[in-house]
């Protein structure tokens, strides 16, 4: 049965999430209209026997999907192979939907043929519960816009968080890289070269959890999963050189390139003054390349950082920054 939306849920050990965040899915006007694909990564819990129960409870809606452990990647891969929704969205595991507001995305999926569909989201902090809604003011609600003119000036709100994609811009994008963190940012930038027309709704649908220490965001675990940064970040800069799109798409996949670099680049300066990681930086930025595109979108004090191999300068930043990371507990 054809249907609206297709929502891949990427699940690895998160039992103890499924049972709250499952039935946020559920809703008489969604049963027809919706596909929840649970792609199980391997997990060593109960995550797989909870999917399954509700798959044989609710069966027009949540579709199971076992598979090897390959990351996050792979169960983005795994889901599109089979979603047949006109539209295609993503939420993990550990996180939900406001389903009323679910409910409104899929009637206006319905009525529309657009590229890109962006909502606001809600960060939930799991240790607080402080809720921040992320959205961006800056655009009409449900005006079309070309990707052109938006591509310019958006930055924060547009996450896998927050955007819809029409099916059909995915189905030639490349395979995410699979075994490797990060790459949400290529989930996002890659429909980009497919993507002509964007619109904006008021409403926010998909509530991410943050505050877990174990998230690849942190600190210690940027650290730990370096190298996987510096592969999506490789990948980016190479798609934006190796293919033709718009300047509006090129222009902001660079600038979130240039950002991803950064986070590198601090990543190691929270070594402190280490010769072996000032090196393995160097080594880094030898991989990653010379890219005018991405070099464009530096800041001028940021150029001036990545030209430099001055190990004083780089040891002097280091220990700000890891004093800085102490002295905010971050380290």
């Amino acid at each position: 049965m054809m249907k609206i939306l297709s929502i891949i849920v990427p699940a690895y050990n998160v039992g103890k999430y499924l049972n709250e965040v499952l039935p946020t899915y559920v809703s008489s006007s969604l049963e027809n209209a919706i596909e929840v694909i649970i792609v199980n990564d391997g997990s060593k819990d109960d995550t797989l026997d909870i999917a399954n129960n509700y798959c044989k409870k609710y069966p027009s809606i949540f579709k199971v999907l076992d598979k090897e452990n390959g990351g996050h990647g792979s169960t983005i891969n795994a889901g599109l192979k089979v979603a047949v929704g006109k539209y295609v969205k993503v939420i993990d595991g550990d996180d939900w939907v406001t389903t009323k507001n679910l409910e409104k995305l899929v009637q206006v999926l319905n009525d529309t043929d657009v590229d890109i569909i962006i909502n606001p989201f809600i960060q939930v902090n799991e240790v607080t519960k402080k809720e921040i809604l992320i959205k961006d003011d800056a655009f009409s609600y449900e005006k079309v816009y070309n990707v052109d003119d938006v591509f310019s000036s958006i930055d924060r709100l547009y996450q896998i968080h927050s955007v819809t994609f029409n099916r059909k811009v995915l189905e030639n994008i490349p395979l995410i890289t699979e075994n490797c963190f990060y790459v949400d940012q290529q989930y996002v930038s890659y429909p980009l070269k497919f993507a002509k027309n964007v619109i904006f709704l008021d409403f926010p649908v998909y509530n991410y959890r943050v505050g877990n220490s174990g998230q690849s965001v942190a600190i210690k675990n940027q650290q730990k999963n370096r190298a996987m940064l510096k592969t999506v970040a490789k990948s980016l800069s190479d798609y934006i050189v190796n293919n033709n799109m718009s300047d509006g798409a090129r222009n902001f996949i660079a600038v979130r390139v240039a950002g991803m670099i950064f986070k590198i680049y601090r990543v190691y300066l929270a070594y402190g003054p280490n010769k072996e990681k000032y090196n393995e930086w160097l080594e880094c930025k030898r991989d990653i390349g010379f890219n005018k595109f991405v070099f464009s979108k530096f800041t001028s004090l940021e150029k001036k950082l990545f030209s430099s191999n001055s190990r004083l300068l780089f040891y002097g930043l280091a220990t700000i920054y890891r004093l800085k990371l102490i002295a905010n507990k971050k380290l």
